[in-house]
């Protein structure tokens, strides 16, 4: 499975003409967006993500992940994942309980996509803390003791990335002893096995790594 780790979803046209061109060589092109209840998650919410996917040519289904269910063999039916963000502390202790980290682990030799936006992106790295760092980051409000991400990268991934956090995130990494690329919301990082392709415009941070550069 290969993955689209992006700070703000696929608003940038160089993200979106890759993840096409990647949807397109998918048998299953069913896309299921999960996402965690809140007042962003309103009729025009939806809306706007169904117009995205529309444009590609692609269908949706939503799912709550804040319902108590177990979401485990639904997911089956779909070729592609769509995590959205909110709390990621949160997000990510949903995605356990419902059995959707599991499915996403079990779907990772598979021919299939998954496409995180912001909070959906942190939750691939090897740990989730850095959702906390910076003036805007996220409250462990659930107190979430098992911060272990789905350890997709080796590195982490810290959104909606502006320069004044520079600082602040250089600390953080150098502290954890621990690379981090820090995305703008025109930016994504693409994963295909041990390739890391940085996707969109220019702009971002890179901390300890270098990734490649692909802006086509």
């Amino acid at each position: 499975m290969n993955l689209f780790l992006t700070s703000a979803g696929l608003t940038n046209k160089k993200i979106k003409d890759r993840f096409k061109a990647e949807a397109l060589k998918l048998e299953n092109t069913k896309v299921v967006i999960l996402f965690t209840a809140g007042d962003s998650r309103t009729p025009e919410w939806r809306l706007k993500h169904e117009q995205i996917f529309d444009e590609l040519g692609l269908k949706c289904d939503f799912i709550n992940l804040s319902e108590d269910i177990d979401l485990t063999g639904r997911l089956s039916d779909y070729g592609i994942f769509y995590v959205c963000g909110g709390n990621t502390f949160y997000i990510l202790d949903r995605l356990r309980k419902t059995g959707v980290a599991q499915a996403l682990l079990d779907s990772m030799e598979k021919n299939k996509l998954y496409v995180g936006s912001s909070a959906g992106s942190i939750v691939m790295c090897p740990e989730i803390e850095v959702a906390g760092v910076g003036f805007d980051g996220d409250k462990n409000e659930i107190e979430l003791k098992d911060l272990k991400g789905l350890n997709r990268v080796p590195f982490f991934i810290a959104p909606h990335y502006d320069e004044y956090e520079r600082e602040i995130l250089e600390n953080f990494s150098h502290e954890k002893n621990k690379p981090i690329v820090a995305l703008n919301d025109q930016q994504a990082i693409f994963v295909e096995g041990d390739r890391f392709v940085l996707l969109g415009d220019s702009g971002g941070l890179e901390i300890g790594c270098i990734l490649e550069k692909n802006n086509l």
